[in-house]
């Protein structure tokens, strides 16, 4: 159905795997070991005792993390009650990448994560990636002041990878100032506005720069960053909400709201000053707030037969590049919890939600054009009941060659006033597994 392919990220993560990790671990710097103690001393607490327990005892008093808005963590989970014995999940981590300022006092550290399910239900343990920003406290105890999660499709890295530290030369103290910092993403934000977000992130970003999204694996390096970038003319404005820099001023971090038309959300952002003085971004965290669905009134010719209905299917998915589709239209044709499965050439069924298929399918087709056209259909009725067999066929344009065919499989129902679709399955076809000839007959 609606595009076989699977919404796809680059990943370059060799450096997690390299042969000179583990040497590179005893090339650690006493400050930033005891940073990664802290962060490791963090994670078995977490184990041992659970999740909120452990936050309460390592974060600082006015420690945020994201859910998705940053929020208080100590001040939301002093209203929960005690985590129970035996936990009903575990959370566990490992740091294996960090960057510490030339004072001592300002750090980060990221790496896996792992959540297991404890109880009788035993669902398959969840994986991500966490971003925590640490600052000395006045009885030079590390404390973590801003810490964000990021889920991913599947395990990035083991969690017994070797630590690996950032690699770089400090440049001289400075004065610690804020507004400094606040002032360098305010120059990056209007970069942004006027040149794109191509040519801000060509200026602005490291080159090992750590760039992490929600349920997409992250990216390590700017040059992969910049072949990746869905919309590299993509304007974003971003509302700064805390900065914080090290007393030496050479690492920062901010956390605060963006808002790119199509998404919004909440991002955090450490700056790192190179040896030429200039700030450069060293990582960048985003989520993004559930799209903000708006309610329109179905067509009549949409929903008054299998026909209008079938076309619907097909109109509001295809478009030429840089044309959003029409998702609020697609959403009127489904019943409430409406279920797309798709299945691979090797029988593996991917189950989605309508949202799920729009988060997965979206980005691809604005990016590249996409075109699906029904070319056969056998249609099989009883009562009020139909099912569909619509033969496919892609194309990147209107006018351009197929790319692909299949069979999507619906499923629909009339009730006595419109025609609803309750399930849609669909396969691509493949070498192995040809459309049929009586399959392929014109309409």
């Amino acid at each position: 159905m609606k595009q076989n392919s699977t919404f796809i990220t680059a990943v370059i993560l060799s450096v997690l795997f390299s042969a000179t990790a583990i040497c590179q671990s005893q090339n650690i710097s006493p400050e930033l070991r005891s940073l990664v103690e802290a962060e490791r001393a963090f994670a078995k607490y977490s184990v041992d005792n659970g999740q909120r327990e452990a936050f309460l005892q390592f974060f600082a008093d006015d420690g945020v993390n994201f859910v998705p808005q940053p929020a208080n963590t100590k001040e939301a989970l002093n209203k929960r009650p005690p985590t129970p014995k035996p936990p009903p999940f575990t959370l566990n981590w490992q740091p294996i990448f960090g960057d510490i300022s030339a004072a001592g006092d300002l750090g980060f550290t990221t790496g896996p994560y792992t959540l297991a399910d404890n109880s009788s239900a035993k669902r398959p343990t969840q994986h991500g990636m966490f971003f925590s920003v640490w600052k000395k406290q006045a009885d030079k105890n590390w404390k973590v002041v801003a810490d964000f999660g990021i889920s991913t499709p599947e395990a990035v890295a083991p969690l017994t990878t070797a630590f690996v530290p950032a690699t770089h030369s400090f440049p001289p103290s400075v004065k610690n100032d804020p507004a400094a910092l606040l002032e360098i993403e305010t120059d990056y934000g209007k970069a942004v506005k006027v040149g794109g977000l191509r040519e801000a992130y060509t200026k602005y970003l490291s080159n090992d720069v750590r760039e992490y999204a929600p349920d997409v694996m992250p990216v390590i390096g700017k040059e992969v960053y910049l072949n990746i970038i869905g919309n590299p003319n993509a304007i974003i404005d971003y509302l700064p909400l805390h900065a914080d820099i090290a007393a030496s001023g050479d690492l920062g971090y901010i956390y605060g709201s963006y808002d790119a038309r199509i998404k919004k959300g909440y991002y955090l952002r450490v700056w790192r000053k190179k040896i030429d003085g200039q700030f450069e971004i060293a990582a960048e965290v985003f989520n993004w707030l559930p799209d903000e669905k708006k309610t329109i009134q179905p067509r009549p010719e949409d929903i008054a037969s299998i026909d209008g209905i079938i076309k619907a299917f097909y109109e509001v998915i295809s478009g030429p590049a840089g044309q959003p589709r029409q998702w609020d239209r697609d959403r009127t044709l489904y019943v409430p919890g409406v279920r797309f499965i798709a299945l691979s050439s090797k029988v593996k069924a991917s189950t989605m939600d309508h949202d799920q298929y729009v988060k997965v399918s979206n980005d691809a087709m604005v990016k590249n054009g996409f075109f699906e056209e029904e070319i056969h259909r056998v249609t099989n009725h009883f009562g009020n009941v139909a099912q569909v067999f619509s033969i496919y066929q892609e194309k990147l344009k209107l006018d351009g060659d197929i790319i692909g065919r299949g069979v999507n499989s619906i499923q629909l129902y009339f009730d006595g006033t419109r025609w609803w679709i309750s399930a849609v399955t669909w396969q691509s076809e493949s070498a192995d597994n040809p459309i049929p000839k009586e399959y392929l007959r014109s309409q």
